[in-house]
């Protein structure tokens, strides 16, 4: 499963892996606990689209992160500069849950650029 998973997403999505590098889990909520256990130290900000997706959220709280709705509009998740510094930034740029927006091009290039400056996580 996990080669086939591998072959999958390098061929559809351009992602260079291996099947050593493929976790399957049984759940989305699963694999978020795991990030937020994984990448995430107690009081770390985790910037969070509002509204947003409950099961993350609490995911996240469960790991002590401090939470920092961010808006979104037409065009996704509105970051401004008056926002903490992210840990990590969770968002659902294809399709925003609940809302359906897309993250726009000129917004994702920038969450790139501010999570590298920060060494955040997305």
């Amino acid at each position: 499963l996990r080669e086939a998973i591998a072959a999958h997403v390098n061929q559809t999505r351009g992602v260079i892996c291996d099947a050593n590098q493929v976790i399957v889990l049984t759940s989305s909520q699963q694999a978020l606990q795991l990030i937020a256990t994984l990448l995430l130290d107690s009081g770390d900000s985790v910037w969070m689209e509002e509204p947003g997706y409950a099961g993350a959220r609490n995911a996240f709280i469960s790991a002590g992160a401090a939470l920092t709705p961010v808006a979104v509009d037409g065009d996704g998740l509105r970051a401004e500069p008056s926002l903490p510094d992210p840990r990590l930034i969770y968002l659902t740029p294809s399709h925003q849950y609940p809302t359906g927006a897309a993250l726009s091009l000129a917004r994702r290039l920038a969450l790139l650029t501010l999570a590298e400056k920060q060494q955040a996580w997305i």
